[in-house]
């Protein structure tokens, strides 16, 4: 449960569109306002790429200079994938200092849509949006700093523009920075500054910084030792569909809470949710259970077809198990088994890595 899971989020060229809205209402001089109906139905058209639609109605508006409207027309555009002529409304857009636009043309710039993909010109980009206190570019440039894409590596700058963007509340940096400073990347290693962090984009909500608050106070890393604590945080990660902390919550049933007995049955629930998901460690675990009658009822067929699953997806441990069960069962019961492995297969997740 390592590393910098956080860096597989993409975030998008179309962020926030209220004050387009307010725009849309105002209109140009002499015009009747919209309705909220009509607002919202030309944002949605917008947010669908459907340009044919709203372009008839924002063009003469955004050509007045209105930067919101030009904004949303970029939107429909680039949803549309039509990244050109987006390019051309975010930029116009940007040119006035529009927050979301100066992102959006960043992020064309990085992928590489509608112009030539230049990751220095983008860094710059993102880092002209930073400075108007975006906290979504913020952690974008920290982002690239301690990757070194587009600007040399440098995990110091990297901890001072998540740190920038985490002190606005903003929970991926608040995640981010938290790991810099358990990790003394960028900065002193400092537990307690990391829980911090941590704790606080766990309470917006962020399920892997919520896994890694129960982990830290599992073991008192940073924080005072709380096993219900640990486990609260780690239920409401897994209560997000975050295999991880089922997987989490299986293991600390399965060796008992705070020195006290094993909970199979509580460990066995947490397995399925996460092997379901296809966790290759879960999957291994929960054929175990099978095979040993722990919190489930014993079933070798079972238990060989969840280990069959996680060997596939990789799990040598569970390779290990088949090849010793084997000997206690009849070749139909293997065969069961494998047909059930089957319909259960599942790759093993690639998101929260």
């Amino acid at each position: 449960m390592t590393g910098n899971r956080w860096a597989f989020i993409q975030l998008s060229g179309a962020l926030l569109l209220a004050a387009s809205l307010m725009a849309l209402n105002a209109g140009p001089v002499g015009a009747q306002a919209l309705s909220e109906a009509r607002k919202n139905q030309l944002t949605q058209q917008a947010l669908a790429g459907h340009y044919q639609e709203v372009a008839p109605f924002l063009l003469p508006r955004a050509t007045r200079g209105d930067p919101e409207i030009q904004y949303l027309l970029g939107v429909a555009y680039e949803k549309g994938k039509r990244y050109e002529e987006a390019m051309r409304w975010f930029q116009r857009a940007a040119d006035q200092g529009h927050q979301d636009a100066l992102f959006s043309v960043a992020y064309l710039v990085e992928k590489g849509l509608g112009v030539t993909r230049d990751p220095a010109q983008a860094f710059r980009r993102y880092l002209r949006a930073a400075e108007t206190g975006m906290p979504e570019a913020q952690l974008k440039v920290g982002m690239l700093y301690e990757a070194g894409q587009g600007v040399e590596k440098n995990p110091q700058q990297a901890a001072q523009w998540y740190r920038k963007a985490a002190d606005q509340g903003f929970a991926l940096a608040q995640y981010a920075y938290g790991a810099l400073a358990q990790a003394g990347s960028g900065m002193a290693a400092n537990a307690a500054e990391a829980f911090r962090y941590f704790k606080q984009a766990a309470d917006r909500g962020l399920a892997i910084a919520q896994l890694r608050a129960s982990v830290m106070l599992e073991s008192g890393e940073g924080v005072t030792k709380s096993i219900q604590d640990s486990v609260r945080y780690a239920q409401k990660a897994a209560a997000q569909g975050y295999d991880e902390a089922q997987l989490k919550l299986g293991l600390m049933y399965e060796e008992g809470l705070d020195g006290g007995a094993p909970q199979y049955e509580d460990a066995a629930k947490w397995y399925r949710k996460a092997a379901e998901q296809g966790n290759d460690y879960a999957q291994m675990a929960l054929g175990t259970f099978y095979l040993l009658g722990q919190g489930v009822d014993q079933d070798y067929v079972q238990g060989y077809a969840w280990l069959d699953v996680a060997s596939r997806n990789g799990n040598a441990e569970a390779e290990s198990w088949l090849k010793t069960i084997v000997r206690d069962m009849s070749a139909k019961q293997i065969a069961a088994a494998q047909r059930r492995a089957i319909a259960w297969r599942k790759p093993a997740p690639q998101g929260l890595k």
